[in-house]
């Protein structure tokens, strides 16, 4: 695959979009967005709508069908793991709540300094896995949070420049594959395994005794004998985990 073909897919995968329907507990008006992909729903939320938020965010927490949902997920993959395959033009539909907030269940969003610090700890373990010297970010102080700024801004130049520092070493290189499974629950399993030739999305559910019919990564759907070298490049997620998403 070509560089000029692996950015246009990089471009395409950081732009897109998913509809996102945001209703706030004793608010009549619903609020309907086109929702990056690669953004957190809690990242979201604080950039784009935090003067609909009460004061008080202590309590603040989201849910999906009356179940608390995780705010530190990119939206993207809980649209594709809540929303049917054949709904692509359904909206997610969540709810800000503002009492009751179940605890035990998830973890607090008061803040977007809150937000903007699980996502770049989220950034800084994917490194750690692929490079446990972690080189990189010593290099480029600061690399964490700007790539969360190029999110929040939607800044593909920015973005892709700051990114593509990832693979300076080639993934043949890397020490573990950045992975995260994702079930219909919304329940994570981490797929850390160690990066060897000839590995594909079935290794890595064969090695966590996982099947599923149909397999989502980034909102397309992945054959399981796709090989992992092929996958990552174009599919890595802003926080640098690639989730495969189990339908």
């Amino acid at each position: 695959m070509s560089e000029e073909t692996i950015n246009t897919i990089r471009k395409h995968v950081f732009e897109s979009v998913v509809p996102l329907r945001i209703s706030i507990a004793e608010s009549p008006v619903p609020l309907c967005f086109n929702a990056p992909r690669n953004s957190t729903l809690g990242l979201f939320v604080y950039s784009k709508i935090s003067v609909f938020l009460p004061e008080d965010t202590r309590n603040i927490w989201f849910s999906y069908d009356f179940k608390p949902v995780k705010w530190t997920l990119p939206i993207g993959v809980l649209y594709d793991v809540l929303i049917p395959s054949s709904d692509e033009f359904t909206p997610l539909r969540i709810e800000v709540k503002t009492a009751d907030f179940p605890e035990g269940n998830i973890i607090r969003c008061e803040s977007q300094e809150i937000a903007s610090y699980y996502f770049c700890h989220s950034f800084k373990e994917s490194l750690f896995l692929t490079d446990k010297n972690m080189d990189l970010t010593q290099r480029n102080a600061g690399l964490h949070q700007n790539i969360v700024k190029a999110v929040d801004q939607h800044d593909y130049e920015t973005y892709k420049e700051l990114f593509s520092l990832r693979f300076d070493n080639p993934i043949s290189q890397w020490d573990k594959w950045p992975i995260r499974i994702v079930k219909s629950d919304l329940t994570i399993v981490q797929a850390y395994l160690q990066v060897e030739p000839g590995q594909t999305v079935s290794t890595i559910l064969n090695a966590r005794n996982l099947d599923s019919n149909e397999v989502i990564i980034n909102g397309v759907s992945i054959k399981k004998d796709a090989p992992l070298e092929e996958v990552v490049p174009i599919l890595l997620g802003a926080d640098g985990f690639i989730y495969i998403v189990l339908k």
